[in-house]
């Protein structure tokens, strides 16, 4: 799945610099024609998007170089992922405008109708309705870096100008939903976390939140409903399951008692087991009396890990697994 998600992210990165440099080097092409610089304009379009493609390709390995510093954060689809720079489309997206702007000029002047002019201005304005999407992208990422450096208030600033915004984009909302609500639930601030997960309305993205929604219910003593919302949850499949499995073995830990929960975590133990599962399945092991079991889940790794999760830090049965915790 990650190595899919990350082939259409680099495909739509050179994309999009790939077009970027055919509008530049038809812009460049078509002034040097008109002075008689160049004949052969195709070359220089051809070779404007050649570049464009390069550059992308470059600009979008760089990024993923840089991404393993950033926080990870929820995404609009209810997944984990590090957000990546606004300028891999920003910088082709103005590119793309300012080049098709130059056209405009040019073409009124070399055909002397305002008709060729129109069509590239037409094509420009089309081009400046991707810019909000664009800022979102910024104003997610800039909320990311500010979680990652402990800056919460500025990072929830952030992300509540996005979830009430009307004109950001569903998924966008349902990000910065997902944040806030896991921001809350970290903070032990129940009523705010179901205020926002409950407005999280998108596939995917919803099933975490409510994953998220049963685990409150669970921290509030309130096994029927969490285990009829796990229920529901579970429908969604497998892009939910890590998260399911981690609320379901909390429950039948607080409502059942160590015996059953160690049971039932052995048999959802897998390879696609969630941080947050393998966490709690580390301390049951812990408190049965298995200290080794619990190391064999993850040890080191598994603790730095959980560092950024914010949900952990909800639990008190995983303070002592906590990088920071003293106990």
């Amino acid at each position: 799945m990650a190595d899919s998600e990350a082939r259409t992210g680099l495909t739509a990165i050179v994309v999009g610099w790939m077009l970027a440099g055919i509008a530049a080097g038809t812009a460049i092409g078509a002034t040097a024609h008109l002075v008689g610089a160049v004949r052969a304009v195709g070359a220089v379009v051809g070779s404007g998007g050649i570049v464009g493609a390069l550059l992308g390709a470059a600009a979008w390995a760089w990024d993923r170089r840089r991404a393993g510093r950033r926080a990870a954060v929820l995404d609009g689809h209810g997944r984990w992922a590090r957000p990546s720079a606004a300028a891999l489309l920003g910088v082709p997206l103005a590119i793309g405008v300012a080049s098709l702007l130059v056209l405009v000029v040019i073409g009124t002047v070399h055909t002397g109708s305002p008709l060729a002019g129109l069509a590239f201005l037409v094509v420009a304005l089309g081009l400046l309705t991707l810019a909000p999407s664009v800022w979102v992208t910024g104003r997610l990422r800039a909320a990311a870096l500010a979680a990652q450096a402990g800056r919460e208030a500025e990072a929830a600033r952030t992300w509540k100008t996005l979830a009430r915004s009307r004109w950001a984009p569903r998924s966008a909302a349902d990000q910065a939903a997902l944040n806030l609500g896991s921001l809350a639930l970290a903070r032990q601030d129940g009523a705010s976390a179901r205020a926002w997960y409950g407005r999280v309305r998108g596939g995917r993205a919803a099933a975490f939140a409510a994953s998220g929604l049963a685990l409150l219910d669970v921290l509030d003593g309130r096994f029927a409903a969490a285990e009829h919302r796990l229920a529901r949850t579970s429908r969604a499949g497998r892009a939910v399951q890590g998260e399911v499995d981690a609320v379901r073995l909390l429950l039948v830990w607080r409502r059942d008692g160590l015996a059953e929960a160690l049971g039932l975590g052995d048999r959802l133990l897998g390879p696609e087991s969630g941080v947050l599962f393998l966490a709690i399945l580390a301390a049951i092991r812990r408190e049965a009396g298995d200290p080794e079991g619990a190391e064999a889940l993850g040890g080191p790794a598994l603790a730095e890990a959980l560092r950024e999760s914010t949900v952990a830090r909800a639990l008190p049965e995983l303070r002592a697994l906590l990088p920071d915790d003293p106990g």
